[in-house]
């Protein structure tokens, strides 16, 4: 008789606990909570590989709203529910609070439902601090915020 696979043990590296994936999502109900940035890039993201999404938050952001008025997503400007999780296929917690992506990953997990929680990057050059300066937009405004150009960064 086989016996069961043994799990690796865990090293402290978070990153350890990932692995980077191309996911099929092309028309799977998908579900992004919050209207962070990271919200809407991977909103956009999940357009283009044509998945069918739904953003719940209870402010979305202009950009967020333009692509739900364009008929492009659906956007339900409330609270996430139990509902939201259950019918999608994968949901994106990216509320820009890290406590409250973690329950919306912890109802997800309860729900059998795959939940990506938009975690804080550690930069090297950084180290893990905030790094305060000011960027200028040119032509920002409703559409795709991949086609923002930075005109400059001090």
């Amino acid at each position: 008789m086989a016996s069961a696979p043994r799990r690796a043990p865990a090293n402290g590296d978070a990153s350890a606990d990932t692995l980077p994936v191309q996911l099929p999502v092309r028309g799977r109900l998908v579900t992004v909570v919050g209207s962070s940035g990271r919200a809407i890039t991977t909103t956009g993201s999940l357009m283009n590989a044509g998945a069918v999404v739904t953003v719940v938050s209870p402010a979305p952001t202009a950009y967020l709203s333009d692509l739900a008025d364009r008929g492009l997503i659906a956007i339900h400007e409330r609270d996430v529910v139990n509902e939201d999780i259950d019918s999608a296929a994968l949901v994106f917690a990216c509320t820009g609070d890290q406590e409250a992506d973690g329950r919306i990953a912890a109802r997800a997990l309860d729900r059998g439902v795959f939940c990506i929680v938009d975690e804080p990057r550690r930069s090297p050059t950084t180290n893990g601090h905030t790094r305060v300066g000011r960027v200028t937009l040119v032509g920002g405004g409703p559409g795709d915020p991949g086609l923002l150009t930075i005109a400059g960064r001090d």
